[in-house]
C-alpha cells in the first residue's frame, strides 16, 4: 500500500519496489532469529553445570520411582539427564 512508486518516487528503482516487502520480511527474519539465537545461548550458559531438580521419575515397564539423586548415587557412574529446552 505504502510501497508504490508514486509514494516512494525516484528513491528506488521500480523493479526492486515489488521486491521489497519480500526482502524487508527476509531481513526481519534473519534479525529476529539472530536475537532469539543469542538469548538462547545466554539462558543455556546460566543452566549448565548446575544440579538437577530433584523429582520422582519412573520407567515404562516398571511400577516402581525412584528420586533423580537416589538414582545418580545407586548408579555409581557419571550421569547425563537431557532436559528438553524451548525458548
Amino acid at each position: 500500500r505504502f510501497l508504490r512508486p508514486e509514494v516512494i518516487g525516484d528513491a528506488l528503482p521500480k523493479p526492486l519496489v515489488g521486491w521489497l516487502p519480500m526482502l524487508l520480511g527476509l531481513l526481519c527474519f534473519v534479525v529476529t532469529s539472530k536475537l532469539q539465537k543469542a538469548q538462547a545461548s545466554k539462558a543455556t550458559a546460566a543452566i549448565v553445570g548446575t544440579d538437577a531438580p530433584d523429582m520422582e521419575i519412573s520407567f515404562r515397564g516398571e511400577e516402581r520411582a525412584v528420586m533423580l539423586r537416589a538414582l545418580i548415587a545407586e548408579s555409581k557412574k557419571p550421569t547425563i539427564v537431557d532436559f528438553y529446552q524451548n525458548f
